[in-house]
């Protein structure tokens, strides 16, 4: 692209400057902080975490579901004369689907936070508090 001087003459223009130098960029990542735990308290507090993590995604999975049987019940309801009702049972089937599908996760998330070694522990010294001594 030219473009004109006042004296008349055309020239090239330059070329529009580069948005960066061309060196490496670094992006740094903003550390999480430490949880802090009373003494003795860490591993109830991380068994409640993954506790409610886990009833998080399974209450997201229940919220998928049953808008999923809404949506294909409303379009069933539309496309013909009672047809919700007629169409109720594979809507049904494909909310559950979509359902436990989106559900199948919480599971591992409950026991991804409690295996360690110090709930482990934990686990078995009140297993052996409860058990008379003839079962360990």
């Amino acid at each position: 692209m030219a473009h004109e001087t006042t004296s008349g003459s055309t020239e090239p223009a330059a070329p529009p400057a580069p948005a960066h130098s061309g060196g490496i960029v670094t992006i740094e990542k903003k550390r999480k902080r430490k949880r802090k735990y009373t003494r003795g308290t860490r591993t109830y507090q991380e068994f409640e975490m993954g506790a409610s993590r886990a009833v998080g995604e399974l209450a997201k999975a229940v919220s998928k579901g049953l808008s999923t049987y809404r949506r294909r019940r409303n379009k069933s309801s539309r496309k013909r004369r009672d047809g919700a009702l007629r169409d109720m049972l594979n809507n049904t089937g494909k909310a559950v689907s979509r359902g436990l599908k989106a559900g199948s996760d919480a599971p591992y998330e409950f026991a991804k936070a409690v295996n360690s070694r110090r709930f482990s522990k934990q686990l078995r010294n009140a297993v052996r508090i409860v058990l008379p001594p003839v079962f360990y």
